[in-house]
C-alpha cells in the first residue's frame, strides 16, 4: 500500500471502515474474498499477492 502511495483512507473507501484497514494492516484480521476482489479491482493489486498466507500477530 505504501509503495503505491495509498493511504488507509483510500483502502477504507474500498473495503469498509478504517478500523478494519488497521486490523488488516496489523495482521490481526485476514482479507475476505470480497475484500480481495475489491482491492484487486480498484488498486490493481494481483490476487496472487492478496491471497498469500501470513503469520497472524497475537497481542
Amino acid at each position: 500500500m505504501e509503495q503505491m502511495n495509498f493511504k488507509a483512507n483510500d483502502l477504507a473507501e474500498d473495503i469498509g471502515f478504517r478500523s478494519r484497514v488497521t486490523e488488516i494492516s496489523g495482521k490481526k484480521r485476514k482479507l475476505s474474498l470480497d475484500m480481495i476482489y475489491k482491492i484487486n479491482k480498484e488498486m490493481q493489486i494481483s490476487t496472487e499477492i492478496l491471497v498469500q498466507e501470513y503469520k497472524k500477530r497475537y497481542v
